[in-house]
């Protein structure tokens, strides 16, 4: 069971750069790869959303096999919003499609 605290799920990645001074791409990269882990796992998997799945936080959820959600739930993809290309499915663990 995957949950968040706090009253939401996840509201994203943290995009400041302030935590890591690793080029955006490599972090897009493990965001992808965590995602991919979990979609792997050999147990079901469930992301219980409550409050806010947002950018990366939606993904880790898709993830999972079961995403239960609230009423109060939201789903929000705004990379565009940030000047950021849409996650990195094609920078996958074998390199580029």
């Amino acid at each position: 069971m995957l949950t968040g605290a706090g009253g939401a799920f996840c509201s994203g990645a943290d995009i400041s750069g302030g935590l890591s001074a690793a080029h955006p791409m490599y972090r897009m990269r493990t965001l992808s790869e965590v995602t991919l882990l979990l979609h792997e796992l050999p147990v079901p998997s469930v992301a219980r959303a409550s409050g806010a799945a947002v950018g990366a936080g939606w993904n880790l959820a898709l993830g999972c096999d079961l995403v239960v959600a609230t009423p109060e739930s939201r789903f929000s993809q705004i990379f565009a919003r940030r000047g950021l290309s849409l996650d990195c499915e094609e920078c996958e663990r074998d390199g580029p499609a």
